[in-house]
């Protein structure tokens, strides 16, 4: 009998590990209610009982359809998932997402937590640029979306001579709200800028480009010697393909103005210092010419091995023989 109590008796770290061990299947057993608990749908976001009727009516006539409760939303075609976790039918008005308040969105039956999800969208620098940029919402839903889109109006992207706000197109035939008066400004004419002779204050002009640009834009013109075309801006620090497409359509080039370099005359130094010109490169062009005498045609850098064709293309406009 005492070999037995012996056998049961625990020692004090034994006794601590039984009491963690018992501790935790405690929590694992009450996980799954508090799972539950928590995972259930904001009661605020259910619709209430007293929308629903008590009974389901046999008939609209006579004196029972006057006395059945007339509710503002009409669950009958919502989705059994729609009833299981709480959404309540959108009655939507027109309304523009990147103004309406919360209490807007609210009252046109949108979950309360979806609205609130939009508002911080739109602190956070986020903007609706057409109805269909509602899908990037989390947490909205295709039929919540779908009962969204035909009142969306978009009033900050009006373009100018445009007297109407700008409707998800499927649904242009609803009515529009004119937003133009006689006392709405016009966009003033966009001027071309030729950027190969333009000054800073000519730089300056273009939407988009400010002092900073203008100098970089000046400085990297003078190493290349001109501008050949407009995508080269992007290779301007800070002229991203997004702001090269905002300045794209109010300039222009003209690629005769280019100032290129003579490679009968050049020194290395100079070669090298173009933008597309690598140190190796001017000084394999210095060598040939050194050992065959002054360049008669372009086309003889391409028997340097140091030039690839994509580099002999690049660096061409930029080269001249006389």
């Amino acid at each position: 009998m005492k070999r037995l109590q012996d056998y049961f008796q625990l020692s004090r770290k034994e006794l601590r590990g039984t009491q963690v061990l018992i501790m935790l299947i405690i929590l694992s057993l009450s996980a799954r209610y508090f799972y539950r608990y928590f995972s259930t749908a904001d009661p605020l976001y259910a619709p209430q009982l007293s929308d629903f009727p008590t009974t389901k009516p046999e008939s609209r006539s006579g004196s029972y359809a006057s006395s059945y409760p007339q509710s503002t939303r009409d669950y009958s075609n919502t989705s059994s998932a729609n009833k299981a976790s709480g959404f309540r039918k959108i009655e939507a008005h027109p309304f523009d997402p990147n103004t309406a308040s919360e209490s807007e969105l609210t009252d046109m039956g949108m979950r309360p937590k979806l609205a609130q999800t939009i508002i911080h969208y739109r602190e956070k620098g986020g903007k609706f640029r057409t109805a269909e940029d509602l899908r990037k919402i989390y947490g909205m839903h295709e039929d919540e979306l779908q009962a969204l889109l035909p009142f969306a109006r978009i009033t900050e992207d009006i373009k100018p001579g445009h007297s109407q706000m700008a409707i998800h197109q499927p649904y242009a035939s609803l009515e529009r709200t004119p937003v133009m008066s006689e006392h709405t400004p016009v966009a003033p004419k966009v001027q071309i800028v030729e950027i190969n002779a333009a000054d800073s204050e000519a730089l300056v002009s273009i939407r988009g480009i400010g002092p900073a640009f203008a100098k970089r834009i000046m400085q990297y013109r003078k190493k290349l010697g001109g501008f050949q075309k407009k995508e080269q801006l992007m290779e301007i620090f800070g002229i991203d393909p997004d702001r090269y497409e905002e300045l794209k359509d109010q300039m222009t080039v003209n690629a005769r103005l280019i100032h290129p370099i003579n490679i009968n005359t050049a020194t290395e130094d100079q070669l090298r210092t173009h933008p597309y010109i690598r140190w190796k490169s001017a000084k394999a062009i210095i060598n040939y010419r050194a050992q065959h005498g002054n360049y008669t045609d372009l086309d003889q850098l391409r028997e340097i091995q140091s030039i690839d064709y994509e580099a002999y293309q690049k660096m061409l406009p930029y080269l001249d023989i006389e």
